[in-house]
C-alpha cells in the first residue's frame, strides 16, 4: 500500500519530463525509504556485513585456533561492523532496530568466542549498540562544530529544536542543554564531549 501510494505522489518534472516516483532508493551506498524507516537500510546493512562475514568464516579465520580471541574480535570489528554500520548516523535507534542489530551482532560472535548465542545477546564480547551509541554522539560534536554552511549541521540544528528527543534519536545521548546554542557550546568544549563519548564507551 505504501509503495502504491507513492506513486500517487506529485511528479518532479526534469526538461518536461516527470521522474519516477520510488519508494526507495540507494544514495550513497546508503538505503533510503521514502516513510523514513530506516529498518529497511539496517536489513541491507546486515546482509552486506553477513557476506564479508561469511567470507572471512569460509576462509577458516574464525576457525584459526592459532589466532587470540583479542585478534579475533578486532579482526571483526575492522572487517564486519565497519560493512554494518555505514551510514547509522541516518538510523534511529528503535527497540526493533536494537534488536536486529544485537541478534546480528549475537550470531557473529558465537562463532568466534564459542560461546551460546544467547550468552552473546545477553552479555557480548564486543557491544555493538554501546559502540554505535558512542560513535554517534562524537560524530554529533563533530557536526555542531562545523559552521553553519553545512547541510548536515543545520538539519542536526532543526532536530536538536524538537525536545523532548524521543528514544532512539539521534540526540539520545546528548548531554542535558537548554537549548541549541548551550548545545552547540558543550559541543565546542572537545575535552569535556570526548569525556561524555568516554563514558559511553565503558
Amino acid at each position: 500500500k505504501t509503495v502504491n501510494a507513492q506513486q500517487q505522489q506529485e511528479k518532479v518534472f526534469c526538461e518536461g519530463r516527470p521522474l519516477k516516483n520510488t519508494f526507495n532508493f540507494a544514495s550513497l551506498g546508503h538505503a533510503v525509504e521514502a516513510d523514513g524507516n530506516c529498518e529497511h537500510a539496517v536489513k541491507v546493512r546486515m546482509a552486506k556485513a553477513g557476506r564479508r562475514f561469511g567470507e572471512l568464516r569460509f576462509n577458516l579465520l574464525w576457525k584459526d585456533k592459532s589466532l587470540p580471541l583479542k585478534l579475533k574480535l578486532q579482526l571483526y570489528h575492522r572487517g564486519v561492523i565497519s560493512v554494518l554500520v555505514y551510514g547509522f548516523q541516518a538510523w534511529k535507534f528503535t527497540d526493533r532496530v536494537v534488536s536486529m542489530l544485537k541478534g546480528f551482532n549475537a550470531r557473529c560472535l558465537y562463532k568466534l568466542t564459542g560461546r551460546t548465542v544467547a550468552q552473546e545477546s545477553r552479555s557480548p564480547s564486543f557491544d555493538l549498540i554501546k559502540t554505535l551509541r558512542a560513535r554517534r554522539l562524537r560524530w554529533v560534536g563533530h557536526v555542531l562544530r562545523l559552521d553553519n554552511s553545512y547541510l548536515s549541521r543545520r538539519v542536526l540544528v532543526e532536530v536538536s529544536k524538537a525536545k523532548p528527543y524521543p528514544r532512539g534519536s539521534i540526540l539520545e545521548d546528548a548531554p542535558p542543554h537548554d537549548s541549541v546554542a548551550d548545545l552547540v557550546d558543550q559541543a565546542l568544549n572537545r575535552g569535556a564531549w570526548s569525556k561524555l563519548v568516554g563514558l559511553l564507551e565503558k
